[in-house]
């Protein structure tokens, strides 16, 4: 085993501080000679970090004995985690304690943190909350960072989002990345503040510069939608794909659906996998619905129909819209229109603007000609759909036009679009004969272009709405 000359060194250090001696430059002297106790202190320190965790502990409790407050927070720190020596939590209070009564900041926060964690004594955020805001007071950007949070949250004191943000600011402003963080979350989701996403890209880009995983999959969500700051995929790859590798379960989550979207499978199915693995609840909703989705396919529609359901009473707006399919078509159970009107309204609510078009068609079926039309008539992503089947309206219920015509407009509007149903209805009325002979032989010309597709489609599906 080779060990470098400083690995010799801090060993030897190590070695000869547990006996009670300084090792400096080839000399021994008794430490009781060492004026500098600081000097110790950082010998100590640099045995813990070389792996001598047994050396460093015992020369902490001796100058802790000696009264260095540093060393009584390092003293309270291995006992606490039992690093060196044996786990002895009411040693490791006692030290912070101790070290606390001398001014020390961070053993504040540790003690605030034992009240919080349970560790050796009972949970008690009041108390975790006086220790931690004493901490903060005094400096500690971890005792900043834990005070905000229980203002935030309101464990151990009155939730006040003012003050939260005032303790996240203080921390952030000492380089705490998850501070940053925090401060991203707030202007995000307005907690206390208008909301401002330029605002939040700001402050989630210092944080995952600062190299906080959450902050990192944060500003890759930003990057991705454009919110904030100029969409930029290229840019929201780059932070998603090191937020994934940083272990974020929101960051593998979102890279498995750039991926995916970006046409590769296989590594989507990778990360969606590892963010499994963590608990990640959408995750683990992601593989339950692709398990399901493969069953819809192959035609399993009884099995994939409880997974839908699970999916739908967790939240998810996908398996809403698919269970609205189901129930259209009378596919592994009874039509039932009403039921698909409210999981696709369900979809909507959860962002499936697509949905709109199957909602106005089932009220329109149902007998609710001005309802479907309020529902067509709904901005939508994808308007060609909703546009064909405002004309199906409007052609039966010519009272609802808003002007003399709009039913034709329509048409005209969905057929230049692409939708091949709005195609055909067009090419028929050129047949019709009703504007001459030249646009009769326009409308032959053209229903020969369109026969083979229709054809097809109604081979395959007789629902297929596909563009021309």
């Amino acid at each position: 085993m080779k060990f470098a000359v400083r690995d010799i060194s801090l060993i030897l250090r190590s070695y000869f501080c547990r006996l009670g001696w300084d090792f400096n430059v080839g000399k021994y002297l008794p430490l009781n000679d060492q004026p500098d106790i600081n000097q110790e202190l950082e010998l100590a320190e640099a045995a813990f970090d070389s792996g001598d965790e047994a050396g460093a502990a015992a020369c902490f409790e001796r100058l802790a004995e000696q009264g260095s407050a540093p060393a009584m927070t390092w003293a309270g720190y291995v006992y606490l985690h039992g690093k060196g020596v044996a786990v002895e939590k009411t040693l490791a209070l006692k030290w912070f304690s101790t070290a606390a009564e001398a001014g020390d900041a961070e053993a504040m926060s540790l003690i605030g943190y034992m009240y919080a964690s349970g560790e050796g004594v009972p949970v008690d955020m009041a108390m975790a909350h006086q220790w931690y805001l004493k901490a903060a007071e005094g400096g500690d950007a971890y005792g900043m960072l834990r005070v905000a949070r229980l203002y935030f949250s309101g464990e151990g004191v009155a939730a006040d989002r003012a003050t939260a943000r005032k303790w996240f600011l203080k921390a952030a402003e000492t380089g705490d990345a998850e501070a940053m963080s925090w401060m991203g979350y707030i202007y995000a989701f307005g907690e206390g503040v208008p909301v401002d996403m330029a605002m939040a890209h700001q402050w989630y880009l210092k944080a995952a510069e600062g190299g906080h995983a959450y902050g990192m999959s944060r500003v890759a969500h930003l990057y991705f939608w454009g919110e904030g700051v100029a969409a930029d995929r290229a840019a929201a790859r780059k932070w998603n794909l090191r937020a994934a590798e940083a272990g974020d379960a929101y960051g593998q989550h979102s890279l498995s659906y750039m991926l995916d979207k970006d046409g590769e499978p296989e590594e989507a199915e990778r990360w969606l996998r590892k963010a499994a693995e963590q608990g990640y609840e959408p995750a683990l909703r992601s593989v339950r619905e692709k398990r399901a989705y493969e069953m819809f396919k192959e035609k399993r529609y009884g099995e994939a129909l409880p997974i839908f359901r699970e999916a739908a009473g967790m939240g998810s707006a996908w398996s809403h819209e698919m269970l609205g399919y189901l129930y259209w078509r009378g596919y592994g159970v009874e039509v039932d229109r009403d039921r698909a009107i409210q999981r696709y309204e369900a979809a909507y609510d959860g962002g499936r603007s697509s949905v709109l078009s199957a909602i106005g068609r089932l009220h329109l079926s149902s007998g609710r000609p001005e309802t479907a039309l309020e529902w067509l008539r709904k901005d939508s992503p994808k308007p060609i759909s909703s546009l064909y089947w405002q004309y199906r309206v409007l052609k039966e219920h010519l009272q609802l036009e808003r002007y003399s015509g709009e039913s034709g407009d329509v048409l005209r509007k969905a057929a230049d679009a692409g939708h091949i149903f709005a195609k055909r209805d067009l090419t028929l009325q050129m047949l019709s004969g009703r504007e001459g002979f030249r646009m009769r032989f326009r409308g032959a010309r053209e229903w020969l272009g369109l026969f083979p597709r229709m054809v097809r489609m109604a081979v395959k599906d007789v629902y297929d709405e596909r563009l021309g």
